[in-house]
């Protein structure tokens, strides 16, 4: 199967908040079957009703096949999908697409990451694979 056509029905495991709203949602299949594999970079798409689809950066670890875990800002002039996906409760259901990744990491003996708010998560996967692998790296937030 292509992994750009995998869709399934997500239960929210946990909902976590990790800063000032930001909340963290651990999103696994209701049987605990595993999820596709995915590589540091990636994002899924989550659907979160009618019309509201919104793309996370999947910020876990890669090595955790039964669960993704994306981080969501809930911003006051958003258009809607922050506010539904804070609105999210353990047990709750959504439907998930993915993953992709249009910003795989390059192995590189040194690597420079530069974030900003809610988007550090991607690099946090990614951080962890560079230093899992023995490179050096940095972030300048």
């Amino acid at each position: 199967m292509n992994m750009h056509e995998f869709e399934t029905e997500l239960v929210v495991r946990a909902v976590d908040r990790v800063a000032q709203e930001v909340v963290a949602l651990t999103l696994a299949r209701a049987d605990g079957t595993s999820l596709p594999d995915w590589t540091p970079g990636a994002h899924i798409d989550v659907i979160l009703g009618d019309d509201l689809t919104r793309q996370y950066s999947l910020c876990g670890s890669t090595n955790d096949t039964t669960t993704w875990r994306v981080a969501v800002l809930r911003s006051a002039d958003g258009r809607g999908g922050g506010q539904a996906a804070h609105a999210l409760r353990a047990g709750a259901t959504v439907r998930g697409r993915g993953p992709r990744n249009h910003f795989p990491i390059v192995a590189a003996p040194r690597s420079l990451f530069i974030a900003g708010g809610i988007g550090l998560t991607p690099l946090l996967a990614m951080i962890h694979e560079v230093d899992a692998a023995g490179a050096r790296w940095e972030v300048q937030y």
